[in-house]
């Protein structure tokens, strides 16, 4: 297909973007899952699985009795997800470039490679026993998903055939601020979830420094001197908590703090996308609320798996939407046309 061609991408390969992004949600969740179980290296080698090839090992093993309590279901699953991604995306990459247009097949094959990048580190992570590997792992999955979303998007037929309004100036704005915010606070809860001094059991490292909520420690700011950190430790104490350090209580102060300033952005940025008439301004709205709200609960509960995990899980789909947005209003409003890359203000050429 001619690379400047406004027509259309095949139907076949938005089902497959959709297919290859519906199959690295519950990625994305099973290895939030493996993070907050501390199940990282219950399964020691890689690409074998205890000696034995990945997709030959034992289901006793696999699904047996014991097999969540050693972390070896979640990681084994993990692993067994991240070969389907794989695999979906080889094919999606070679129909970008045998049905799609040059932008699409140069995309798909990004994405292809992002994703091989992601396989590689999340096995050396394992070789080398290494808490960084973990911690970029975790993050470049995440902005690997919302790459997927944009394939999503500029295979569907709404980025073909969107018109160009006008007065939509704050929608690129906020939207691309969302954005930047939500990566951010990426990487301030991955430093928490990856913290080399993390222990899920006993709660120890930032994701519990503050373990109270909406104050810290039943003060306004939270406790950084010594003898306020000396009274903290002293109430942790008292509700079976290690111990906590200045450094833990500021990851966890700043995540916060980027918690509120990210869900005010995107509120405005939802309310602004509702009143031009995008409803996706209301999904941003809502995966907002469910955000915060799961991110209360991970703190007053202490950690449980299950919310830890679908906090993080929330917030990849929080990213993956917002990207979107963003692009679509960029696409709405712009002002070169990304299918022809001509100014919109251009006149035809005389025949």
């Amino acid at each position: 297909m001619d690379a400047n061609s406004a027509t259309k991408p095949p139907r076949s390969l938005h089902i497959l973007a959709w297919t290859t992004l519906l199959c690295a949600l519950p990625l994305i969740s099973i290895g939030g899952l493996v993070t907050s179980t501390g199940a990282g290296m219950a399964v020691p080698d890689w690409p074998n699985s205890f000696g034995y090839n990945m997709f030959a090992l034992p289901w006793g093993q696999w699904l047996g009795a014991g097999s969540y309590e050693s972390g070896v279901f979640q990681e084994h699953t993990h692993r067994l997800l991240g070969t389907v991604v794989g695999l979906t995306a080889i094919v999606l990459c070679a129909l970008a470039w045998w049905r799609g247009t040059r932008i699409l097949a140069i995309l798909a094959t990004v994405l292809l490679l992002t994703i091989i990048v992601q396989g590689l580190m999340g096995g050396f992570r394992v070789t080398e026993n290494s808490v960084l590997l973990s911690f970029i792992h975790g993050v470049f999955g995440q902005i690997v998903f919302a790459l997927t979303a944009v394939m999503v998007l500029m295979t569907g037929r709404w980025w073909w055939t969107a018109q160009r309004k006008t007065d939509g100036t704050w929608l690129v704005r906020l939207g691309t601020a969302g954005v930047a915010l939500v990566v951010l606070q990426l990487l301030l809860g991955a430093a928490m979830r990856h913290d080399t001094e993390r222990n899920h059991v006993t709660g120890a490292g930032a994701g519990l420094a503050i373990p109270d909520w909406p104050l810290h420690y039943g003060r306004v700011l939270p406790p950084m001197g010594d003898d306020a950190l000396a009274a903290a430790n002293a109430q942790r104490a008292e509700m079976d908590l290690p111990p906590t350090t200045a450094h833990h209580v500021g990851v966890h102060f700043a995540h916060r703090i980027g918690a509120y300033l990210t869900a005010g952005v995107l509120v405005a940025f939802a309310i602004v996308a509702l009143r031009h008439g995008h409803k996706i301004g209301g999904v941003i709205g809502v995966l907002v609320l469910l955000q915060l709200t799961l991110g209360i609960l991970t703190v007053v509960y202490r950690k449980p798996a299950d919310i830890a995990t679908t906090h993080q899980a929330i917030g990849a789909i929080l990213l993956a939407v917002t990207t979107v947005a963003a692009l679509g209003m960029w696409r709405v409003y712009r002002t070169v046309d990304v299918r022809e890359n001509v100014p919109l203000t251009s006149t035809p050429a005389p025949a």
